[in-house]
């Protein structure tokens, strides 16, 4: 019998809830998110945070690979500073990179929620010269963000979260190879 119970309880339960979203997709799917818990919300921003510094500082052994890396860069990113990314990717540069053989991957080794838009992230970069593998480099960055709920589907953007700020650097003392 208590087995039954739980059964009935459990179908009473989905129902509530499939009901409870299909309501508010009809209404105003915003609302979902504001369901979410802050670690959730703080691993959604670091995966965000994650793609897109991979986005802009690997650098992939094809060029088909880093352009597609640097347009998911700019939908990530917002429009209002795109001049900002241009100016960090041409300081970069990462086609002369590739065009010199040189490859580079990003591991992430720190996150710091710093304030509720600011964060602080630490990676190592590895670089390849001709296959050859380099010692890693450390790189810091600020990053800032904000989030615009979408009132469509946007297939790239779903969560409307861009960057907007950034401020990245390598600590004292430390040279990048090549």
């Amino acid at each position: 019998m208590k087995k039954i119970k739980w059964i009935i309880l459990s179908l009473i339960i989905i129902a509530i809830l499939t009901i409870s979203i299909f309501i508010l997709s009809e209404n105003d799917i915003s609302k979902l998110i504001y369901v979410i818990d802050d670690d959730t919300a703080n691993d959604i921003i670091e995966c965000y945070l994650e793609r897109f510094i991979y986005d802009i500082r690997t650098v992939p052994d094809n060029l088909f690979d880093l352009k597609v890396n640097i347009a998911d860069a700019y939908i990530i990113f917002s429009p209002e500073y795109h001049e900002e990314l241009t100016d960090l990717l041409d300081i970069n540069n990462p086609f002369t990179i590739q065009e010199n053989n040189i490859t580079v991957e990003v591991s992430f080794t720190f996150f710091e929620k710093i304030t509720e838009t600011a964060w602080r992230v630490q990676w190592d970069e590895t670089y390849y010269i001709d296959n050859q593998l380099q010692e890693p480099v450390t790189m810091v960055g600020y990053f800032t963000y904000y989030q615009v709920l979408p009132e469509s589907e946007d297939q790239y953007n779903p969560l409307g979260i861009y960057f907007s700020e950034i401020y990245i650097y390598q600590p004292a003392g430390i040279n990048l190879p090549g």
